[in-house]
């Protein structure tokens, strides 16, 4: 269900379901013809260019109760792991050595290994241990700006349009 709080003409929201409906599911790439309908509707002016950012906050607020209905399927999803999980438990202190058979369900216990550790890691052998490396960008950012020249980083600015 599609909530309507603006008013777009028929184009604009035509294009709008034709960019939903046609984006790659990936990679959200546009078939050429829509971004040469874009542009064109970008060129004719302020109207239409108003039109294209009232649809694209609609979006935004049609994102946002979807995510709110996805919250709700989460909570509940939760939920019911939860009270699975108590089952669960019931289940594995009752079960007896030979577990359950009947018709509907079977349960049966199985032997499984795993590695505990016990102890810091750096204290294990090099050999079982494992380093991850990754880039400081909050240090190299205050580098850079300070003046620092480090090869293969740099500061780049970006911009965003701001649609309220």
């Amino acid at each position: 269900m599609v909530i309507s709080f603006y008013h777009l003409d028929a184009e604009v929201r035509h294009l709008t379901k034709r960019m939903h409906a046609e984006a790659d599911p990936e990679t959200g790439a546009l078939p050429d013809d829509v971004w040469e309908r874009l542009d064109a509707l970008a060129a004719e002016g302020d109207a239409r260019l108003v039109n294209l950012a009232c649809a694209l906050k609609e979006l935004r607020a049609e994102a946002e109760a979807v995510k709110g209905e996805a919250k709700k399927l989460r909570d509940r999803a939760t939920s019911l792991e939860a009270t699975a999980g108590r089952i669960e438990a019931v289940l594995e202190e009752r079960v007896g050595p030979d577990g359950l058979n009947d018709p509907r369900v079977t349960a049966r216990w199985r032997t499984s290994k795993a590695v505990e550790v016990t102890v810091d890691p750096k204290q294990l052998p090099e050999l079982y241990q494992r380093v991850k490396i990754e880039a400081d960008k909050v240090g190299l950012r205050k580098a850079l700006e300070a003046g620092a020249e480090i090869p293969g980083a740099e500061v780049v600015e970006s911009r965003g349009l701001i649609i309220k």
